[in-house]
């Protein structure tokens, strides 16, 4: 394991510990997650080598890289990245003038394959191997093999908390844009009422496959240390559903039941509509910038 010694924002070497969570998807493995009171950015430490951070992906319960659901969450979550993939376009399509895109991190291709229908140009990069992936487009495995640097739109969905190298990743992106390109970014919110209610249990943190953990106040540092300017936040509002139902289900051992389901349903509900009323700390916020 790797310990994490500084802040990749500000640098500050005095990490507090925030709180323990579990890898409920693969190992069952403990992890320490520490937390940056200089930028508000938390950091899983100590985390796995990169040459070993694979073996966490490889599980059936990491539904993000599969299309079969077993259970009504699993089914949700399907449901619901289904009828976003619109949404997001619609997003990207309302920033972007020109339709050249590049989603990082592309996972099973959907989202370009939706937008390879709708006369965009696309590319993609994912570095995991995911079986059954569909798309139209060439997907490679790295951003170096990307030789256009005149991209209108690129795309991070769920993303840069499972990237090791943040700074040097975003300024590869940021270098990927076109003179008005803009760059979203969808990131799990720990300032969430779901996050604080579920706390060691909430889906959210994901370790050690999140490496960070975000708030609206360190993505806006990143941002600016990367040179990117910040113009929109906007939230994902199925998301709080989907992760509180997951967290509820955690909680319960891993064990799925119709009353956890409708509990977290509940809880994901209550986060947005506390979001909505004061603060718009949502589960999952989406961050848009430009150079």
């Amino acid at each position: 394991m790797v310990q994490v010694l500084e802040c990749p924002i500000c640098g500050n070497q005095n990490l507090q510990t925030f709180l323990r969570s579990k890898d409920y998807t693969a190992t069952y493995e403990s992890f320490n997650i520490l937390k940056c009171n200089s930028c508000d950015l938390l950091v899983t430490s100590p985390k796995p080598p990169e040459d070993e951070i694979e073996r966490y992906y490889q599980s059936e319960n990491y539904i993000s890289h599969t299309a079969t659901a077993k259970n009504l969450t699993d089914r949700l979550y399907l449901f619901a990245r289904k009828f976003t993939l619109k949404q997001k376009l619609f997003l990207v399509s309302k920033h972007s003038p020109r339709k050249k895109l590049l989603d990082y991190g592309c996972g099973t291709g959907d989202f370009l394959k939706l937008a390879s229908n709708k006369n965009w140009e696309t590319f993609g990069v994912e570095p995991s191997t995911i079986p059954g992936a569909h798309h139209k487009t060439k997907i490679v495995k790295s951003l170096t093999e990307i030789t256009e640097n005149d991209f209108s739109a690129i795309t991070l969905w769920h993303v840069l908390e499972h990237i090791p190298n943040l700074n040097e990743t975003l300024r590869a992106l940021r270098d990927k844009l076109d003179k008005t390109g803009t760059i979203f970014i969808a990131v799990p919110n720990f300032k969430s009422f779901d996050a604080a209610y579920y706390n060691e249990s909430w889906a959210g943190y994901d370790v050690p496959r999140h490496l960070w953990h975000f708030s609206a106040k360190s993505m806006t540092k990143l941002l600016k240390k990367n040179d990117l300017r910040l113009i929109e936040t906007r939230p994902m509002f199925l998301d709080a559903l989907y992760v509180s139902q997951l967290s509820q289900k955690y909680r319960a051992n891993n064990k799925f039941n119709m009353k956890g389901f409708l509990l977290g349903s509940l809880i994901g509900l209550r986060s947005n509509i506390l979001a909505a009323i004061k603060g718009k700390e949502y589960s999952s916020l989406i961050f848009i910038a430009k150079k």
